[in-house]
């Protein structure tokens, strides 16, 4: 996708655009974060420590963690919340029982990926009972290899819907056809 067509598909309102429609960096930093490992602290009664959700590391120093939504902002996006307001969308990105400490590494691996597509190296079952509580929270669902996942690992379903991603809908398609022939009007109506 060229830089010209890239800058076009994120003007668009209904499309994902982290930074314009879910997420204000500086409000995550100097609030959500700390609020999350305070969660984190009195989850694990752990006297002042944080402590990754997917390791054994733990530090007080907030720094040497991430933030991690663990079912990622874009995620949310393909999974149902394309079609919510703003307000629903910032408040998830700032909702500090979506966001789990974890290691700036672990992170950077994981990024937007599902979980076929991604596994933590430990604690399986932990993380996609955390995932199912935000999905059933904010009404998300799964596709069928995710659940899949779900099987394998709880030896059941997820208690969540099942579904296409955003992009494998008739929206997104139509969508699409649309910005290939220069015409946008109208598409957040079908939402």
């Amino acid at each position: 996708m060229s830089g010209r067509k890239s800058a076009l598909y994120r003007s668009i309102q209904a499309h994902y655009d982290r930074k314009k429609n879910w997420e204000n960096r500086k409000r995550f930093v100097t609030e959500t974060k700390p609020q999350a490992a305070r969660l984190n602290r009195q989850r694990n009664k752990s006297q002042g420590w944080i402590q990754d959700v997917h390791s054994g590391f733990k530090s007080p120093i907030l720094r040497h963690f991430a933030g991690d939504h663990e079912t990622a902002i874009h995620e949310a996006f393909r999974f149902g919340g394309h079609n919510w307001p703003t307000s629903l969308k910032n408040q998830y990105a700032h909702d500090p029982e979506v966001v789990e400490m974890t290691t700036h590494k672990t992170n950077y691996a994981k990024g937007a990926k599902s979980p076929d597509k991604w596994l933590p190296p430990q604690g399986i079952a932990d993380y996609l009972k955390r995932r199912e509580k935000v999905g059933q929270k904010y009404n998300l669902h799964v596709t069928k290899s995710i659940n899949k996942v779900y099987e394998k690992h709880l030896g059941r379903k997820a208690k969540l819907p099942v579904g296409l991603s955003v992009e494998k809908t008739k929206y997104c398609t139509s969508c699409h056809i649309n910005h290939g022939i220069g015409d946008h009007r109208g598409i957040a109506k079908e939402y």
